[in-house]
């Protein structure tokens, strides 16, 4: 039998866009970073929408902002396990949070299991990678980085467009432009990620493409660039040469780059999954360090089998040049220039 409280709770007339308004005030609020106002909206929204992907999301951001971590951690666990908004994005999130609470090995758990994946876009995946290098190197810390997550959402992109700030003051001007010609990764890695907070910085970065200067932190800075929604086309030195990269267009080879990681599966994962990884993440690097330099030739055998043969180098394993032909299907003889070409880059750089 229905009682009184259920017949009135069946007769609330909700108020006509109600849910798209109060994202619409959500987002706002959030923006001007009042996240206690901001996380009270979202709740309301999820409250009307349970699971609504948006809401959920903004919650997530809202507990990382306020220090609630394992608000944020369990919510994104959930997010992710029940498929509820965008994967990456909520992967992302998911893993600065983790890192916030220094739970280092977790996160480089994680990002092996969905590195092992055929499916992982190239620029998640050189992300993914920058992040595994990142908890690598801070598993044994003992202390907190107050400015940790700030940092991290800023290269996650968790915040998805450049602020349309069109003044920075002349302090951050300075303080950025210093940073990145400072050839400490700390300070450079800070730099950054204060440039990409104004619209109005974004030219000390577009110099610092056009200089000498760390050919990884450039193809962050590219990857950087693009996530804030630069469209156009910039002028990148790397190795004495200038290049041209349109970022409206995908960055780090896209599809070839897939292609060979996905060759290196296929062909090593059943026989020997340690090299599998080890020459993945060979070519993974070297695509960070060399973009935008063209790859000659453009055959994914040739470089696939290159990587797998400098992987047996520095693993201090003889390698048996009729396997390595029986196994990507080229000759061998053209796949040594290739191996000269990845040492040069990795051992001069």
């Amino acid at each position: 039998m229905m009682t009184s409280k259920d017949q009135n709770h069946n007769n609330v007339v909700q108020f006509p866009r109600l849910s798209e308004r109060l994202l619409e005030k959500a987002i706002t609020t959030l923006k001007s970073k009042n996240y206690k106002e901001a996380l009270d909206l979202f709740k309301q929204l999820e409250h009307l929408e349970p699971n609504h992907p948006q809401a959920s999301y903004g919650l997530a951001v809202c507990y990382v902002e306020l220090g609630l971590y394992e608000e944020a951690r369990g919510l994104t666990k959930a997010m992710l396990h029940k498929a509820i908004g965008n994967y990456y994005d909520v992967l992302k999130l998911h893993i600065t949070v983790l890192i916030q609470m220094r739970e280092y090995n977790e996160v480089l758990n994680i990002i092996d299991a969905v590195l092992a994946e055929n499916d992982v876009p190239t620029e998640i995946r050189q992300i993914l990678l920058q992040l595994a290098h990142f908890a690598e190197q801070r598993r044994d810390e003992t202390h907190d980085d107050p400015q940790l997550v700030d940092e991290l959402s800023k290269d996650l992109g968790l915040q998805r467009e450049i602020s349309p700030t069109d003044e920075v003051p002349r302090h951050i001007v300075q303080e950025i432009e210093e940073g990145l010609r400072s050839g400490n990764h700390e300070r450079q890695w800070s730099a950054i990620n204060l440039a990409q907070r104004y619209k109005a910085a974004l030219p000390s970065l577009i110099k610092y493409l056009e200089e000498e200067g760390d050919p990884i932190l450039k193809s962050l800075v590219l990857q950087g660039l693009k996530e804030g929604g630069f469209q156009d086309k910039v002028n990148v030195v790397k190795f004495n040469t200038t290049y041209t990269v349109d970022l409206s267009q995908p960055l780090f080879y896209n599809g070839f780059s897939d292609s060979i990681n996905r060759m290196l599966e296929d062909i090593l994962s059943s026989n020997n999954p340690t090299l599998e990884e080890v020459a993945s993440q060979i070519w993974n690097h070297f695509v960070l360090l060399v973009y935008p330099r063209p790859l000659e030739p453009l055959d994914a055998k040739l470089w696939a089998a290159a990587c797998y043969l400098y992987s047996l180098h520095i693993s201090g394993i003889e390698d048996d040049s009729e396997t390595i032909e029986l196994l990507f299907d080229t000759p061998i003889e053209n796949v040594y220039p290739l191996v000269e070409v990845i040492r040069s880059f990795e051992e001069n750089t």
